[in-house]
């Protein structure tokens, strides 16, 4: 997605720390027993609109799971990578989760703006 600025990352950084950051209430049995359809998987496509789109809805989704806080970052991490497919599908498979992966630890924040790049 060349041509837009630097900004842009760190734009979805503070998107990601004001979603879902900070810890949640717990869930509670409504939250449980509601079936909120995952995300759309996001193919990697070249369109910064879908990829706002897409962000949108699984940080939607993590906040009504209640999937938010330092101690469910790496349940972000692995349920974003089943939210992806494709081109998306196929870097977290070898960046993330491969056995040569360079990146040991992935923040979610982190994640999202690798993905934007």
């Amino acid at each position: 997605m060349s041509g837009y600025t630097d900004t842009l990352p760190n734009q979805y950084r503070q998107c990601v720390y004001e979603a879902v950051g900070r810890p949640g209430d717990p869930v509670g049995p409504e939250v449980k027993s509601m079936k909120i359809t995952q995300p759309k998987a996001y193919k990697g496509q070249d369109s910064i609109n879908i990829f706002d789109e897409w962000v949108n809805q699984v940080l939607r989704w993590f906040r009504i799971y209640k999937v938010t806080g330092p101690a469910c970052n790496g349940d972000r991490v692995t349920y974003t990578g089943a939210c992806l497919e494709d081109l998306a599908g196929q870097w977290f498979d070898q960046g993330v989760e491969g056995l040569d992966h360079m990146i040991r630890y992935w923040t979610f924040k982190d994640l999202i703006c690798a993905l934007f790049v």
